[in-house]
């Protein structure tokens, strides 16, 4: 029976000590049963393990306390659970007490390499190496990389990291420059500057970066046999085997913390570094360098030490959490330690825990940020890879869906909207290399094509666990697609390469993550972007929290001034009618006691309808915004004027203004791209033009915001690409309390009325 297959997830706690009679205790360590049995005669007694259906084992009892360890037999099913009964009979074979728990079946590492690289990995790594270009090229560069590694001295720092943002010079608040472990240079002024601040500043940096050189060491021994590298490698665990016991527990402020790191002041950090430095240790299996009482100082020390560190702070669903478990899982294996791979596995937040509950229905990690789903999915790999090798059973067609979601939510350029927090995502650029990783797991015609149409990864991890060919030479073309449990929808028309996309955000907030920012739009028409998400600038910066998270960042609506709550939308509709679609939304949370409503609708001719309804008990002021992708041009006459509103309003500049009924024309211009947007008229109207912070963080571009104080209002819209040949397409608002709607006018295809409220 297969893992997946198993109640695993029910077992928070394995192997909890059976405490009855005078069976004092059993626990799993490791490969074997510690028992505790208290023995009441001074008659020889007898303590019986049965497992798997017969008698394993039997134990003579003494006198007194008898502590008992008993060697979990094999059967061929590793990290399988299995009863293990104890049966204690006195001298005449009268039984004293019986209890059973619960064992995972340990799993024996082979003499040599196996989770980071087999030895058929590696033969299949040097014939490319020598074959194929792509392969030569990135793995060149690795190996130029390690002989550069070599010329310097590798660091052990003394004390564990901080914020790398404290190794800054106080004066100039530029980087330093190391100069010992204990001395730092600022560049400016050649001062010196000593302290504990710095040193554990500058270890974060040392850390990672000895991390990085375990693991790119290991893989130039392993091409090239070169034991000059395998030696490098040998040198920074030995030295951690020293160093890392003494580091305390702390925080990214260096202040102890007992859910802090030890060569990290976060675990995240602490996890990431471990898996360098376990498959570094992993390719160096069966090479001879290291003694018995050095591999038992490195793997208790270092690995076993740092995995207590890691286990400690459980995150729960979380994006980290999926770093913990794939250091975990590498670090039990190593370790031969079956319960805590297991927990990695399927305790309470081990993978089946994130993959069941962290994966919508979509295929989106419950962030809903493409940076923090991608960040997931790289977190999961190495757990993944590791299992593939050792050939154990694992479900992972949930994985698949974060896959092929993004595919189906892309711009024309490949890149991904910035959703919430995280970095950008593009598969012209970083995804390319994760989807050469999840090649070997799912070798489909999707994952596939973003490699045939923007080209093969050239990260030194998309050559080493990637496939030198693909089993696909076509790219795949994906239509618009409403995915309701994510809360974004795409719509799509044209052909590929000439169409109009548009996305509407309308799901879940994000958690920490998140933005306020509810029906929020974005629209590309071709390859270019003409409304565009704010994006996100990274952390511990003002204007990140202050701006960038905010409602008046995100092309929606802001209600006098003050940010949505945090909240989930709704879908109303979605229809398909052939190349036309149209998606209703609402976020009456956004504003309690306000009812928001948002439909977006394309048609053949690649045109967009955007219509806002908006109802309150009584007037509010209600800003409906649009951020371009560059300039706003118009033939209207603005005079210098402020909006009104602190907060995110006061990141705007060059603030102009006027106050107009009648409809209204703009043309927007960005990255090549230029579309007209039309808006209808209303009295009460006045306009905003305003130069807003852009992505990435110094840039800028043009917002609109149009603003109305009214209890009631419709905002209705056309987006055109300009220069387009089609006219008589225009829209109209039909304000009846009973059914609003806007109503689109095609000149030649007829009239169609699309309602808020149904």
């Amino acid at each position: 029976m297969g893992l997946a297959t198993l109640l695993l997830p029910l077992i928070t706690a394995i192997l909890a000590p059976a405490q009855s009679g005078t069976i004092v205790a059993s626990e799993q360590v490791d490969d074997r049963l510690e028992i505790t049995v208290q023995h009441p005669s001074t008659a020889i007694g007898k303590l019986e393990v049965r497992q798997h259906g017969a008698l394993q084992r039997s134990f003579k009892l003494r006198a007194g306390e008898n502590r008992l360890d008993y060697l979990l037999p094999r059967t061929g099913a590793p990290l399988e659970h299995s009863i293990v009964e104890l049966l204690h009979l006195d001298a005449g074979g009268q039984t004293l007490d019986s209890a059973s728990t619960e064992a995972v079946e340990p799993f024996d590492l082979p003499g040599h390499s196996i989770l980071a690289l087999t030895p058929n990995d590696i033969r299949s790594l040097r014939k490319r190496h020598a074959l194929e270009t792509r392969a030569r090229n990135v793995l060149d560069r690795l190996l130029d990389e390690a002989d550069e590694q070599l010329s310097g001295p590798v660091f052990i720092p003394d004390d564990g990291g901080t914020w790398t943002s404290g190794y800054r010079c106080p004066d100039h608040g530029v980087f330093l420059e190391m100069v010992t472990l204990h001395s730092h240079r600022c560049p400016e002024d050649q001062k010196i500057w000593t302290g504990r601040e710095f040193d554990m500043a500058l270890a974060t940096f040392l850390h990672l970066e000895a991390g990085h050189q375990a693991w790119i060491q290991s893989v130039a021994y392993a091409l090239t046999g070169d034991l000059a590298h395998a030696q490098r490698v040998r040198s920074i665990l030995l030295g951690y085997a020293q160093k890392y016991p003494g580091y305390p527990l702390h925080n990214q402020e260096g202040q102890p913390d007992a859910r802090g790191g030890k060569a990290f002041g976060q675990t995240l950090d602490e996890a990431i570094w471990l898996i360098d430095l376990l498959r570094g240790y992993d390719l160096l299996r069966g090479s001879g360098l290291f003694s018995t009482q050095q591999q038992e100082q490195i793997e208790e020390f270092v690995f076993r030490a740092a995995a207590d560190v890691i286990e400690n702070n459980d995150l729960g669903i979380n994006n980290i959490q999926n770093w913990h478990n794939s250091a975990l899982l590498i670090a039990a294996l190593t370790l031969g330690d079956a319960p805590r791979a297991d927990r990695a596995l399927h305790g309470a937040s081990g993978w089946d825990t994130q993959a069941q509950l962290g994966i919508d229905g979509d295929g989106m990690w419950f962030e809903g940020s493409f940076g923090y789903h991608f960040y997931t999915f790289r977190a999961m790999l190495p757990m993944l890879q590791a299992l593939q090798r050792i050939g154990l059973d694992l479900d992972v067609a949930v994985v698949e869906g974060m896959l092929t979601m993004p595919l189906r939510s892309a711009f024309p350029d490949g890149s991904l909207a910035m959703l919430n927090d995280g970095s950008l995502q593009t598969f012209a650029d970083n995804l390319r290399n994760d989807y050469e990783q999840a090649l070997p797991f799912w070798p489909t015609a999707d994952v596939c094509s973003p490699l045939v149409e923007y080209g093969r990864g050239g990260s030194y991890e998309s050559v080493i666990f990637g496939q030198a060919d693909l089993p696909f030479q076509d790219s795949q073309d994906f239509p618009g697609t409403n995915f309701e449990n994510s809360g974004v929808a795409v719509l799509r028309t044209g052909p590929k390469g000439d169409r109009t996309t548009a996305m509407l955000d309308y799901g879940d907030h994000g958690g920490f993550h998140g933005h306020f920012d509810k029906l929020g739009l974005s629209v590309w028409h071709r390859q270019k972007p003409i409304l565009l998400e704010a994006g996100a600038v990274g952390y511990g910066t003002e204007i990140s929290d202050d701006y960038y998270t905010r409602t008046q960042a995100h092309n929606t609506v802001v209600i006098d001034g003050q940010d949505q709550a945090a909240c989930t939308g709704r879908l109303e509709s979605y229809d398909e009618l052939g190349p036309n679609a149209r998606v209703l939304v609402s976020a009456d949370a956004a504003y309690p006691g306000i009812a928001l409503r948002r439909q977006v609708a394309n048609t053949e001719w690649g045109h967009l309808v955007d219509g806002v309804y908006v109802e309150a008990p009584q007037p509010v002021v209600v800003d409906y915004v649009l951020h371009s992708a560059g300039t706003i041009e118009h033939n209207y006459t603005l005079q210098p004027d402020t909006l009104g509103y602190g907060g995110a309003y006061d990141y705007l500049t060059e603030v102009r203004s006027l106050a107009i009924s009648q409809d209204l024309k703009f043309r927007f211009e960005g990255s090549g791209g230029s579309a007209v947007i039309n808006l209808v008229g209303e009295p009460g109207t006045k306009i905003f033009l305003a130069k807003a912070p852009g992505f990435p963080l110094g840039s800028e571009h043009e917002v609109l915001i149009v603003r109305r104080q009214a209890a009631t209002t419709i905002f209705g819209a056309t987006i055109t690409e300009y220069g387009s040949t089609l006219d008589g397409f225009e829209i109209e608002v039909d304000s009846q309390l009973a059914d609003p709607a806007v109503v689109l006018k095609v000149a030649g295809a007829g009239q169609f009325r699309l309602p808020f409220l149904r």
